[in-house]
């Protein structure tokens, strides 16, 4: 790690007044993993000379307020939404420094259409949906799509696969807090040859009983059912809507020359039309996606082929996000001396700000505004830093930050012109152009019975919605 006093004598010889330039040069990397820390330890320990490669203070202090003031103020990206389709695993991120609305709404994955060798299937059941509105911090997520499930095939000669249910989709979330899950359709069975024969029934739709809103997928359709005569599949369910249960799948028929499927159920996703019997013999259809059952097949062959009943969609999951805290918070800090109170406080980045409230309170708990604050920006939006101070006379005088020296508590005396120039640059970077608009609401500071008083800064949307800063304490000296 280069020693402090090598990174600030090269800052000084890079004669760059503008410190946002030099920290946009290859040095800023430096600045930011190395310099803060080396230059705060060694200030803490009230600036041992030796340690510190002799800095001098004054420009080791200005160096400290440069760092303390851009600090690290980048800030990821806002939440976003996502749409998940592939089945399987994922993960959903909320960015470090955001607490997040979001709504996720979940289809589990349609069921298979059923059947055998020259017996008719019914459909497969559509996904049940399932949703849920949270309130989540910072963090990764897991998200499952469920598949769906596959219908009957033959995979050797007469001999065929079953049909099988769709999975069940989710956002999973550790206990307390429930997950949301919307289950998988379940497969269409097969027509039993008997007397009398039995149709294949259909596939259940899904359901769920992990959401704050759910609805049932539509149940597959009974396939056709004779001994003698050609039948045809059922129709597979449609999967469920965020206002409604799926719509069941149409049931199959026999005999006759042409035979028709059962339709497909309508729904978030369609289930398939069942596989058609009789003279033009079909096989069973997908279902759509998300969460479609699939068709049943028919009892004969199709083109001289074994017949086969056609697959469940897989589900899906949607992640809006609703809403994220408007205001992220950096550094906050108050000084309290003879009867004047100093505030100062960093945003990190303003979302449909209106003001701030700061408030004091002689317990910690029952908060008191004394003064409000305007957001320094007029649409209430920011994607950078932003930098409030205020002086408020507790006898009933306010006035405002308007010099960076005042905030640093030292004067120009004695500072050579190259400090001057370096001050006057933080401060046009920091400071310069800020105007607090600022409303005294009440005389007095709350402090307890030991004289402290502790400080919060409430934030206010533009809907009104408040949202916090940490708590400090300060103590008159």
């Amino acid at each position: 790690m280069p020693p402090a006093g090598f990174l600030v004598k090269k800052w000084k010889k890079s004669k760059l007044l503008d410190l946002e330039s030099f920290i946009l040069t290859k040095n800023f990397g430096i600045l930011k993993n190395t310099f803060i820390f080396t230059l705060k330890s060694h200030l803490q320990k009230k600036l041992n000379y030796q340690a510190m490669n002799s800095i001098k203070p004054k420009v080791a202090f200005i160096a400290l307020f440069a760092l303390l003031l851009i600090g690290n103020t980048s800030l990821s990206q806002p939440p976003s939404g996502a749409t998940y389709t592939a089945a399987g695993a994922h993960t959903y991120t909320i960015p470090t420094g955001y607490t997040a609305t979001i709504k996720v709404e979940a289809w589990g994955g349609g069921g298979g259409g059923g059947g055998a060798a020259n017996a008719a299937g019914g459909g497969g059941g559509g996904g049940g949906y399932a949703s849920t509105t949270y309130t989540l911090p910072a963090g990764t997520y897991s998200v499952y799509v469920g598949e769906g499930g596959l219908g009957a095939k033959p995979n050797n000669g007469a001999v065929y696969s079953p049909a099988t249910g769709g999975n069940a989709s989710a956002f999973k979330l550790l206990p307390p807090l429930q997950s949301t899950v919307a289950y998988g359709g379940g497969p269409g069975g097969t027509m039993v040859y008997s007397a009398p024969p039995t149709p294949g029934a259909g596939g259940a739709g899904g359901s769920s009983n992990m959401g704050t809103i759910t609805k049932n997928g539509g149940n597959g359709g009974l396939s056709g059912s004779s001994v003698t005569a050609s039948t045809s599949g059922g129709g597979g369910g449609g999967s469920a809507t965020a206002m409604a249960n799926g719509g069941n799948g149409g049931d199959g028929s026999f005999g006759g020359v042409v035979v028709p499927g059962g339709t497909g159920g309508d729904g978030e996703g369609d289930g398939g039309k069942g596989g058609d019997g009789g003279s033009s013999p079909s096989n069973g259809a997908n279902g759509t996606a998300p969460g479609g059952g699939g068709g049943g097949k028919p009892s004969f062959d199709v083109n001289s082929l074994p017949s086969f009943s056609g697959d469940g969609a897989d589900g899906q999951v949607i992640i809006t996000v609703d809403s994220y805290l408007p205001v992220h918070f950096g550094p906050f800090a108050a000084e309290l001396a003879n009867n004047t109170l100093t505030v100062s406080f960093t945003t990190l980045q303003e979302t449909n700000n209106d003001h701030f409230n700061l408030q004091s309170s002689q317990n910690g708990v029952d908060f008191t505004t004394i003064a409000t604050i305007q957001s320094k920006h007029a649409d209430g939006n920011a994607s950078g830093s932003t930098a409030y101070h205020l002086s408020l006379d507790i006898a009933g005088k306010i006035s405002f930050a308007v010099s960076l020296f005042a905030l640093l508590g030292i004067g120009v005396l004695g500072f050579n012109r190259k400090t001057k120039v370096l001050m006057a640059a933080l401060f046009l970077m920091g400071v310069a152009g800020f105007i607090v608009s600022c409303t005294k609401n009440t005389n007095e500071l709350a402090t307890g019975e030991t004289g402290k008083a502790f400080l919060r800064i409430e934030q206010v949307d533009k809907n009104g919605h408040s949202t916090y800063s940490k708590v400090i304490t300060i103590t008159n000296e």
